[in-house]
């Protein structure tokens, strides 16, 4: 027997009545629309999961509270997934952003924020481990003046009135970047961010700035 093929989206006509608009003798005034009509079929594609792992410290209890995956060829593809695991269609994905809880006492205390996650690569039937945390954290020192140049390198070594700008950038076991770190309030949706505190010291140890530093 052969299988009906299903329709493809074709337009319809209807009439509909104007508002404000009539002709003589109180008769509605009617206009013709085109619309489209879609006919939605069930996808077919082989399915795998992709399961998050959290890294770091062992005194600390952490998960993935969401995360927000796209495909890696197709930029309209796009997954949401809560709880570190999920069921996909086969293709190959990158872990676009999301945002990972963790606390001493329970993992709602504290919540950070990532992007720029790894590429997930979805099989049948198997399951794609993806790593993160462990993050390091790097600080990048340049000229002021030079910020915005591209090709900008850091200097060890500056001239005494220079204007220094410093860049910090915490980075995980799969290249990830975090960044904004908030403490959990006791109302949900309510997180007070931390902002990073720096302090420098000369050759000798002797402090010469302790301050927090700003976002953005």
């Amino acid at each position: 027997m052969q299988r009906k093929k299903p329709l493809a989206a074709e337009p319809y006509r209807r009439m509909v009545r104007s508002r404000g608009s009539r002709w003589k003798g109180g008769s509605p005034l009617l206009r013709s629309e085109c619309r489209r009509r879609a006919i939605l079929t069930k996808d077919t594609t082989p399915t795998g999961d992709v399961a998050v792992h959290l890294a770091g410290d062992t005194g600390l209890k952490s998960r993935l509270a969401s995360a927000r995956l796209r495909g890696a060829r197709d930029d309209t593809v796009h997954f949401g997934i809560t709880g570190g695991q999920a069921t996909l269609p086969e293709g190959q994905y990158k872990l676009d952003q999301g945002t990972l809880e963790y606390g001493r006492q329970n993992p709602g205390e504290w919540e950070v924020g990532f992007t720029e996650g790894p590429e997930i690569a979805i099989r049948p039937q198997t399951v794609a481990s993806v790593g993160l945390g462990k993050p390091v954290l790097v600080i990048r020192a340049i000229n002021e003046k030079n910020r915005y140049d591209r090709d900008t390198k850091e200097e060890s070594v500056y001239r005494k009135g220079a204007t220094v700008y410093f860049s910090p950038k915490i980075s995980g076991k799969n290249n990830e970047v975090y960044n904004r770190f908030a403490t959990k309030g006791s109302t949900a949706g309510n997180a007070e961010a931390k902002p990073p505190r720096i302090r420098i010291v000369n050759a000798a140890g002797k402090e010469m700035v302790a301050k927090a530093m700003e976002y953005g």
